[in-house]
């Protein structure tokens, strides 16, 4: 059908189509603002492995891209960009939340015949092979069929370990992948180095970036059991997360993920690329730090500023925080409270006469 069309008129008004339909699909659900923050969530989680997808489409002759200007990697950006959009934000804003598994189920197969639609539409930029059919069941699995049902999990607010995987899973392939991917496409360096790294390298450097990792997985650990939420801001936990790990540092992910990052660079032998450990760092200790900071304290206040006051950034404590016993809607928690009571009278029994915490 588009065979004789002009690559950049089938690229805009792929762009520009995907652009209204979003917009109508975000003003249809303006009044939930849940459901805006899910389509931002589910579009970043996209666009790593869908990097990911096509590379092997490549790889392995599913399909391919013409040689047209705004490519990254022999993929053309908007195309990249218009797949995210259009999943992330589709499946979100359209996800039903009270209905069954096979509801969900119908939402991935009625994403998947648009697919199997569209994507011919963008010949003559895109090449379908005999075999591209394999690929966009790949997609599907690993991609599309996971959205779905983060979204249906994050709108009925429950499992909140397994949105945390899909989360981690989605920004895991944007930061080992698709961020190195930007950085080699500067530098001109690739994949080679860390390849042919000996084992005494990796075992090296998994040593030495192993507590960091176990740090940052502590951290998100927290948040999805005690918190029954994830690290993603639109996503939070529950509650306020004052225990475990963040007894002892405020931002366990952070530091984690920075030394992870850093030791990543250096078995990759990218110097730029370990130094966007310290970039990222930087930034969550600054602005985001800041707008994270006022929104904690509208919604837990006072509770939050003992936490910030005793508990640093970047900075382990020797001994655990231990917040007060009233939790920031006013209720006194129980078992900290009995906590605390049996402390206390096993310290009068001492004559010991306790101090603050």
């Amino acid at each position: 059908m588009w065979t004789s069309t002009n690559p950049d008129i089938v690229r805009a008004v792929a762009l520009y189509g995907t652009f209204a339909l979003v917009g109508l699909a975000l003003y249809w659900r303006r009044d939930q603002p849940q459901r805006v923050g899910l389509a931002i969530t589910c579009t970043v989680v996209a666009f790593g492995p869908l990097l990911a997808v096509n590379q092997m489409a490549i790889e392995f002759g599913w399909w391919s891209f013409a040689e047209v200007a705004g490519r990254f990697h022999a993929v053309p950006v908007d195309l990249w960009l218009t797949w995210s959009l259009l999943w992330g934000v589709g499946v979100a804003t359209i996800a039903p939340v009270r209905a069954s598994l096979p509801a969900t189920a119908s939402v991935v197969a009625l994403f998947l015949v648009a697919d199997l639609v569209i994507m011919p539409l963008y010949d003559p930029t895109v090449s379908l092979h005999g075999s591209w059919l394999v690929g966009e069941l790949v997609a599907v699995v690993a991609i599309l069929a996971p959205l779905s049902l983060l979204a249906r999990w994050t709108l009925r607010g429950e499992h909140a370990i397994a949105r945390g995987l899909v989360q981690s899973f989605g920004f895991g392939v944007a930061m080992f992948y698709a961020l190195p991917m930007a950085v080699f496409d500067v530098t001109g360096e690739d994949w080679s180095t860390l390849l042919g790294r000996s084992f005494g390298w990796w075992l090296m450097i998994g040593v030495a970036v192993s507590p960091f990792g176990l740090l940052a997985l502590a951290g998100v650990w927290e948040f999805w059991t005690t918190g029954d939420g994830t690290p993603v801001p639109f996503d939070p936990p529950k509650s306020l997360v004052v225990s475990g790990v963040y007894a002892f540092i405020a931002n366990p992910m952070q530091t984690g993920m920075t030394g992870v990052l850093i030791g990543f660079g250096v078995l990759a032998g990218s110097w730029p690329l370990a130094a966007t450990a310290l970039g990222a760092a930087a930034f969550s200790a600054g602005y985001a730090a800041a707008i994270e900071h006022e929104e904690l304290v509208e919604r837990y206040g006072q509770a939050w500023l003992d936490y910030r006051q005793q508990v640093k950034l970047f900075r382990l404590r020797r001994t655990a925080y231990r917040p007060n016993a009233v939790d920031p809607s006013g209720q006194v928690n129980e078992a900290l409270r009995h906590e605390r009571s049996s402390e206390q009278t096993s310290h009068h029994a001492a004559g010991y006469q306790p101090g603050r915490v």
